[in-house]
């Protein structure tokens, strides 16, 4: 997932839909991703929001896991498509918690 000459700004043949600009707290994600065979993410609209507490919540859906993920400044929700859920979430949370925690 290439940057496009912006950091919060990606795309690539791993990230579906017209939505690319993103939390900085998601490229933590990104990366965790980018490790996984296999595994796609398509990014929902960012809402901004007062300053908070950063949070990740996962949520099972058919294709793998709905992500809601709560930055200092705003919540973005987002897919992630894979045959192997949990060995994508354990990725994903071991990197937050290398980030965040």
């Amino acid at each position: 997932m290439a940057s496009q000459g912006r950091k919060d700004h990606y795309s690539g043949k791993r990230l579906a839909g017209r939505h690319t600009t993103m939390l900085s707290e998601v490229t933590v994600i990104i990366r965790a991703i980018k490790t996984l065979e296999n595994v796609r993410m398509n990014l929902n609209i960012l809402t901004p929001t007062r300053v908070g507490e950063r949070k990740l919540k996962f949520k099972p859906v058919p294709a793998g896991w709905e992500l809601t993920v709560r930055g200092i400044t705003g919540v973005q929700k987002i897919y992630v498509y894979t045959s192997h859920p949990k060995t994508a979430k354990r990725a994903i949370e071991r990197a937050w918690e290398e980030e965040y925690e």
